[in-house]
């Protein structure tokens, strides 16, 4: 199993396209975006749109705190508060960030669980309160790392960049 996350493309078709190649080279199981499709003004909200449509399924898509309703009608799909799934022997929450985060840990999560969430657009992986935690990086406006997006499968967490090169590698807590 191989999961590809990503957040806060921020209305961005030229960063969406680079995120795509990734997705194909990556070759992954499951699709994860975790919030903040537009917001601070997009390029070409139809051509985003067109662009998640041809995202290979499955294809999970979390509102952060930038997203509305009404984008809803332009994607074609309903946003998600959060997704929940049990891969590598653990459960793994998603969220956005802006509710859920190490300042608010879902109760769901216990020992050696893992918490993934963007919104502070910077690329971390990190242990903390007995969670293995990623902090996606965003795909169109990092904040002190480069643009890029995470991943997860049976060795660990790991934060990549644009072109698909490891930037930071942590396996999940025991």
């Amino acid at each position: 199993m191989k999961i590809l996350v990503f957040s806060d493309v921020h209305g961005s078709v030229k960063a969406l396209q680079q995120l795509v190649q990734c997705v194909h080279n990556e070759q992954t199981d499951k699709i994860v975006m975790c919030g903040d499709v537009f917001g601070w003004g997009a390029d070409d909200k139809k051509r985003i749109a067109d662009i998640f449509a041809g995202m290979p399924r499955p294809f999970y898509l979390i509102k952060g705190n930038n997203d509305s309703t009404e984008d809803e009608g332009v994607l074609g799909v309903s946003y998600m508060d959060k997704a929940i799934m049990h891969h590598f022997g653990r459960n793994l929450f998603f969220s956005h960030g802006h509710v859920y985060n190490t300042r608010r840990i879902p109760p769901i999560l216990q020992y050696g669980d893992v918490l993934v969430y963007g919104h502070t657009h910077t690329g971390r992986l990190f242990n903390y309160c007995d969670l293995s935690v990623v902090n996606v990086p965003s795909v169109s406006r990092p904040r002190g790392c480069d643009s890029g997006y995470a991943i997860l499968n049976e060795e660990g967490m790991y934060v990549k960049d644009l072109q698909g090169k490891t930037l930071d590698f942590a396996p999940y807590i025991k």
